[in-house]
């Protein structure tokens, strides 16, 4: 094995070790048991388009009215010109 696949190698145990995965022998590597982390189970952000007659942008939806006051600031625009619309989420199969 010359030093570019010992690295490859190296790189590829290093990256299972710290994401949890356990080599007991054999041809595979186990994955970690457990609850799993809170990246894969956290709800996705909700997204808004947010129209007015002088702006239109896309932010989460928590940050909406913020971001409508704002552009209004900016613009000189009344809030009651602005929409948000809920911008849907693809489903995973």
């Amino acid at each position: 094995m010359d030093a570019w696949q010992e690295r490859k190698m190296s790189a590829a145990v290093n990256t299972l070790h710290n994401k949890g995965f356990t080599y007991e022998g054999g041809e595979q590597w186990k994955p970690p048991l457990g609850e799993p982390p809170k990246w894969v189970t956290a709800p996705a952000p909700e997204y808004v388009f947010v129209s007015g007659p002088s702006a239109h942008t896309v932010c989460e939806k928590k940050y909406a009215e913020l971001l409508i006051r704002v552009m209004c600031l900016v613009t000189g625009d009344d809030q009651s010109e602005y929409t948000a619309t809920l911008i849907p989420q693809p489903r995973l199969v």
